[in-house]
């Protein structure tokens, strides 16, 4: 019963994004706990590195800004424009592109 039970809530796992403003998004995930305890520790220990040399406010901005920077650390970004406003409009609305799309790659595994 366990283990039909525990091989059940495998399956919902999952990451789903969505626009919370035009500068926020909202992450929210299910993860296998084995990989999320350990993620969440590399996570945190980095957090409390960036709290402690003042780049962010409080320990969750710390956090989220740990949970990115780990992530893009492995990851290659390649930002695709598409214009379709003038050079001018463009430039104004250059900052609030939403986040670029990026291929992830293992790096040094």
């Amino acid at each position: 019963m366990v283990a039909a039970r525990v091989a059940a809530s495998r399956e919902l796992r999952g990451l789903h994004k969505r626009g919370e403003s035009e500068s926020l998004d909202r992450w929210d995930g299910l993860y296998h706990v084995e990989d999320s305890r350990m993620a969440w520790a590399a996570i945190d220990d980095l957090a409390q590195q960036i709290l402690r040399s003042g780049a962010a406010d409080t320990l969750a901005q710390a956090r989220a800004d740990a949970h990115m920077q780990l992530l893009l650390e492995h990851c290659d970004v390649t930002v695709h424009l598409h214009a379709t406003a003038t050079a001018e409009q463009l430039a104004e609305q250059l900052a609030a592109l939403p986040a670029p799309a990026a291929s992830c790659t293992d790096r040094g595994r």
